[in-house]
């Protein structure tokens, strides 16, 4: 509970003021920095350097990717985008469950371990391609017929 109190007012400093979208790729950077270290499977030193890395870029980026997610959807279609959204990244991780043993034993264990953080890069370049978001009201990104302004997706 107490970790949680400590990180309130860093996530009120930097959410609303870094754009969400550079938040979440520098984050994805992190991570494939983290899973390559891990893949090395060097050193144990560097192995848990590895895994805090990334420990670190998921406690970073998840909760501004989730919010970032929802605030990409105009108001009546943002619970079914986001749900959409979420789902298709599930289905992503179970994929990549089933093929991760594969590519360690057909290629490597760095294979895996890259594998895996290219595609957390992946998500952070797709972010970019989406509109901005920190720093502006709801309703003013979404128009008054509620088509969302900037975004492909109209109700």
């Amino acid at each position: 509970m107490r970790r949680l109190l400590l990180k309130i007012p860093q996530a009120i400093v930097v959410v609303d003021r870094i754009e969400r979208k550079l938040l979440i790729l520098s984050a994805t950077v992190v991570w494939l920095a983290g899973m390559l270290l891990v893949g090395s499977y060097a050193i144990a030193i560097v192995i848990y350097l590895g895994a805090f890395l990334a420990s670190l870029s998921l406690g970073s980026y998840l909760q501004v990717a989730y919010t970032y997610t929802a605030e990409s959807f105009p108001t009546r279609a943002r619970a079914t985008g986001f749900a959409f959204s979420d789902g298709l990244g599930h289905v992503g991780g179970a994929v990549g469950a089933l093929l991760l043993p594969a590519v360690v034993g057909g290629l490597s264990f760095l294979a895996g371990f890259a594998l895996i953080g290219l595609t957390g890069l992946a998500a952070g370049l797709v972010a970019l391609a989406g509109p901005s978001a920190t720093g502006q009201d709801l309703r003013r990104r979404v128009g008054v017929s509620g088509v969302y302004k900037g975004c492909a997706f109209s109700p």
